[in-house]
């Protein structure tokens, strides 16, 4: 019986919990979007919450830090770029598109590419398959922002 009223109470409060953290997940994500080159301690201070409570809801929300969160972010949005652009080759071309999607320059968007998915940016572009525009978007916000992913 103890048992029972305990799930009871879990399943009572649950949605109100849900309901917070996709708020905090949706601010997060906005917050990234808008600075995506933010440390940890600027999109806190954005948040109004101390660094260890932004990295501990987050591995909560993402499964994450802030930081990966971040790179991720980032390589998804490269990726969106890309896929959205003309098929010319070259580096010039990643240059300008490691730059659009929040890369500081061609050499941020080689490490990352190749720290994360094991590749550099021209073979993971080769192999990448965009998915279909209405499956799950990381890059919708709540708000509407001042920066767009088109270039």
């Amino acid at each position: 019986m103890l048992l029972e009223q305990f799930t009871a109470d879990l399943v009572d409060r649950a949605p109100t919990r849900c309901s917070v953290d996709l708020q905090f997940s949706d601010r997060v994500l906005d917050a990234l979007a808008t600075a995506p080159l933010a440390n940890a301690s600027q999109v806190a201070d954005r948040l109004g919450m101390s660094v260890r409570q932004l990295h501990r809801r987050s591995q909560f929300s993402f499964g994450y830090g802030p930081g990966t969160l971040a790179r991720l972010l980032r390589l998804h949005r490269f990726l969106a770029l890309a896929s959205t652009t003309a098929a010319s080759s070259g580096g010039g071309r990643l240059a300008g598109l490691a730059i659009d999607a929040g890369y500081s320059d061609h050499a941020h968007l080689a490490g990352e590419c190749r720290a994360i998915s094991g590749h550099t940016p021209s073979v993971l572009l080769s192999t990448y398959v965009p998915t279909f525009p209405d499956m799950s978007d990381p890059f919708k916000t709540a708000e509407s922002l001042a920066v767009t992913m088109s270039g």
